[in-house]
């Protein structure tokens, strides 16, 4: 748990709002855990932020601690994948799960695009002027960020978000607590294979 519950979930809320209107941008949103939380303290922060007892929620891993301990603080219930509000896919993951995790996460429908996933997904460092170029509401022409996703994932997301407004939301997080959202409106170019 977060030291002061109230206080670092609504700054994690406004971070999220304005990070996902701004995409690419990095926001840090520290926090000291007072316990182990089998995961990045920014993506635990992010789900007691995001998560109440209407959402569902799954965890890419390979036991069930985090899972237990999020159901446990938010009364968030975990469900199959493909059912999921949100897909949390933790830094052990490796990228064969976390594609999967893409693959099945929901995109809504036309009635209602809203029900769509969201996924959460850790990496090691989210850098500045990296291997990504963002374009898109919200970004003044271009916009470039570094993230450790493979090409496969970028292949597949697009995929996801082809028939707007259908499709997926993305946020990372990473080791030193910073976060960047990259939501289905914005277009991501990579560098090395838009050459």
């Amino acid at each position: 748990m977060v030291t002061n519950f109230v206080h670092d979930t609504q700054h994690t809320y406004r971070v999220l709002l304005d990070n996902m209107s701004k995409p690419g941008k990095i926001s840090s949103i520290e926090s000291k855990p007072e316990q182990e939380l089998h995961c990045f303290p920014a993506t635990f922060l992010v789900a007691l932020t995001l998560f109440d007892a209407e959402v569902t929620f799954h965890v890419v891993e390979r036991e069930t601690k985090l899972a237990n301990l999020l159901s446990q603080y938010t009364v968030a219930k975990q469900v199959a994948i493909e059912k999921a509000d949100y897909i949390i896919s933790t830094n052990n993951a490796d990228s064969k799960e976390v594609l999967n995790a893409l693959k099945k996460s929901c995109v809504g429908t036309l009635a209602d695009p809203h029900q769509s996933a969201t996924l959460i997904v850790e990496q090691q460092n989210i850098i500045e002027n990296g291997n990504l170029k963002l374009s898109g509401p919200g970004i003044s022409e271009t916009h470039s960020v570094g993230l450790e996703v493979s090409e496969a994932f970028w292949l597949e997301r697009d995929r996801k978000i082809k028939e707007y407004p259908l499709g997926i939301d993305l946020i990372f997080t990473d080791q030193n607590s910073n976060i960047v959202c990259i939501p289905r409106t914005t277009k991501v170019h990579r560098k090395e294979v838009d050459k």
